[in-house]
């Protein structure tokens, strides 16, 4: 009983920490952290620092996908990227990036969806994927990084936005 409730604890704390909200931005983003041309192309984000989550998609890619105008893409911190609409709210995907950890993300995550029922199986994008939150997470990995598209604030279909973003910030990693 108590190890379920560890792992139940450590999951709750994953799903909180992949669901932060744009409002928690860090005071220490910059210019250089935000990236807010529509139009950006794929190898001007490939020439971006490994690590940084908004190098991952475009807001173009990001806008096609959910069929919305996304205007800006910021990092709330060194794992997450927030692509909104300009006037936020409704159409606001977040990514989340690690370059490392990836078994132990998975572990966990599979762990907490396969306890409450919320995981399901995801088409084969990079080496494993799933879906979790009800259809509304999309967890790829490559090696030992990963990426999470969370979908909870997009009213596009979860089944193709997820994996179609999920492919493009795979290949990336």
């Amino acid at each position: 009983m108590r190890l379920r409730c560890a792992v139940l604890a450590l999951v709750l704390l994953t799903l909180q920490g992949c669901s932060k909200s744009s409002d928690q931005t860090t005071s220490s983003t910059t210019s250089a952290e935000t990236t807010s041309a529509p139009n950006a192309t794929p190898l001007a984000h490939a020439q971006k620092q490994a690590g940084d989550p908004c190098s991952l998609l475009t807001t173009a890619e990001v806008s096609s996908a959910l069929h919305a105008k996304i205007t800006k893409a910021q990092r709330s911190d060194e794992t997450h990227c927030v692509y909104s609409p300009a006037s936020g709210g409704i159409n606001t995907l977040t990514l989340e990036a690690s370059w490392k950890d990836a078994d132990t993300a998975f572990a966990g995550s599979k762990a907490g969806n396969s306890m409450i029922g919320g995981g399901s199986k995801a088409p084969k994008i990079g080496d494993d994927s799933f879906y979790g939150a009800m259809g509304q997470l999309l967890y790829a990995r490559k090696g030992d990084a990963y990426v999470v598209i969370d979908m909870r604030g997009v009213t596009a279909d979860t089944k193709t936005v997820g994996p179609q973003l999920a492919r493009i910030a795979v290949s990336r990693l």
